[in-house]
């Protein structure tokens, strides 16, 4: 048997004037619009906030009476992953964010949440409780050590050489002002063809390398929400980076949405950086000070080309950052200097809502779909936040698992079709689309012995609906 689903799940987050969450919502209250046209909501679902479990009573003194042993602690409720984008992240920045993460989760971790941390490349502690444990982890965590750092002359941009590389003409632009006024007058190097042939050379390399970064830690994500989506109860990821440029890889970033959304993951992200100061002039270390004209007679001041150059990356790399939270239902926080803050209020469940719709008239062509959500009936200050669209599926395509990331040696390591038949079932349970073809009953029953615990789980086929042929006496 073979099943074909193309249901698209929205998660939507509603927030009054104050930036509260607005519950109580029913799923009359919404329309939903793939390309303009109005679509059937077939499923929907209110989430609401875990109730936080009380901290354990402080432990009796010698003087008190005994206490009677306390119960058995209740089953984790809550999964909350930090993924530190190590590739993307200054030492500065690694110092600041995990300062941060350790007084936050030292003050606020309930028993009845699980913390775990990972970077790019490995997984710095699995679900714990344990505080030393989290500690621990948290200083083991460094910049990448094969992170792009462009320190040729001129140093470009990973913006600033995409803006050069990809023009045809580039010499009067803000990012070739930049370049040939540094390269000239901080890097010495004589005007002239020669010169020119370097600095799109350099761009040309640096793009490259940027474009594999950002995939490498796209991969990192899509692997945490891989792991984290098999979490029994609520799941969260707090994406901490300082972004990245991403339009090369929008594809994989719109499929981790899509995973995050069926899993029901919600990513919040995190800047690191807080109030970022976007002013090279201020930096005394190079000991350059950006000439009047670049160099060259009519060219724009090259101060007024470094402050549009290095704006226009913020919001480019930044948007990363704010798509993966808008997608899934989380926050985006940035601008602000209380990093400890900034995980208090992401690591809170918010509530959101579910609304799932089966695309009509889809082609299998991978094309962009452009979503909207609205209230019914407007409200003076409600904002809704929900996923910016979808990629239609390519004819052919065949999902399949990503790859793990490697925490310790593994002897018996999963082969690549183990690897998707696994993803496969997993994307089965987690999916909200209920199955009828088939009138299967599933009953289950666990047995504990002494040394563990058996699933006996029994599979009965009514066939009394089932259309046979007849061969001879046989059904």
């Amino acid at each position: 048997m073979k099943v074909a689903s193309n249901l698209v799940v929205v998660r939507v987050v509603v927030r009054d004037a104050q930036g509260k969450p607005v519950e109580g919502l029913q799923k009359e209250d919404f329309k939903l619009f793939d390309r303009g046209k109005e679509q059937s909501i077939a499923q929907f679902e209110a989430e609401v906030s875990a109730p936080e479990a009380p901290r354990p009573a402080a432990p009796a003194t010698p003087s008190q009476p005994a206490i009677a042993p306390a119960k058995a602690p209740a089953a984790p409720q809550r999964f909350l992953v930090l993924y530190f984008d190590d590739l993307d992240m200054s030492d500065s920045d690694v110092i600041d964010a995990r300062a941060a993460a350790d007084h936050y989760l030292a003050t606020n971790l309930q028993p009845s949440e699980r913390v775990a941390m990972f970077t790019s490349a490995a997984m710095l502690s699995d679900f714990t409780v344990d505080l030393k444990q989290i500690h621990e982890a948290l200083f083991r965590l460094h910049p990448h050590p094969h992170a792009a750092r462009h320190t040729d002359c001129p140093e470009l941009s990973d913006y600033q050489a995409l803006e050069i590389s990809r023009e045809d003409n580039p010499n009067m632009s803000d990012a070739w002002n930049m370049a040939l006024d540094e390269a000239i007058h901080r890097c010495h190097l004589p005007d002239g063809t020669v010169l020119e042939s370097q600095i799109r050379s350099q761009a040309r390399m640096i793009v490259d390398q940027s474009q594999m970064q950002a995939r490498a830690s796209l991969q990192g994500l899509e692997q945490v929400v891989n792991i984290v989506s098999r979490a029994p109860g609520q799941r969260s990821i707090i994406l901490v980076s300082s972004g990245f440029l991403s339009q090369s890889e929008q594809y994989q970033l719109d499929r981790i949405i899509d995973r995050a959304l069926r899993s029901e993951v919600v990513i919040s992200s995190l800047d690191p950086r807080g109030l970022a100061l976007l002013m090279r002039e201020s930096d005394i270390t190079n000991g350059y000070m950006p000439a009047a004209n670049a160099g060259r007679p009519g060219s724009p001041p090259v101060v007024g080309s470094q402050h549009a150059v290095d704006t226009n990356r913020e919001m480019v790399a930044t948007d990363v950052l704010a798509e993966v939270a808008e997608g899934t239902g989380g926050e985006y926080f940035h601008n602000n200097n209380d990093l400890t803050a900034g995980f208090r209020a992401l690591a809170g469940s918010q509530g959101s809502y579910i609304l799932a719709f089966a695309p009509t008239d889809v082609k299998q062509n991978g094309k962009f779909h452009a979503l909207k959500v609205t209230r019914t009936e407007k409200y003076k200050g409600f904002t809704l936040q929900a996923r910016r669209g979808y990629f239609a599926a390519k004819e052919g395509t065949v999902v399949e698992a990503p790859p793990q990331l490697e925490t310790r040696p593994q002897s018996n390591a999963p082969t690549d079709s183990d690897a998707k038949e696994r993803e496969r079932i997993r994307e089965a349970v987690l999916s909200k689309t209920d199955v009828q073809d088939l009138p299967v009953e599933i009953h289950t029953e666990v047995f504990k012995a002494a040394a563990n615990t058996e699933l006996a789980v029994l599979a009965h086929l009514d066939t009394k609906t089932l259309h046979f042929h007849k061969e001879g006496e046989r059904n």
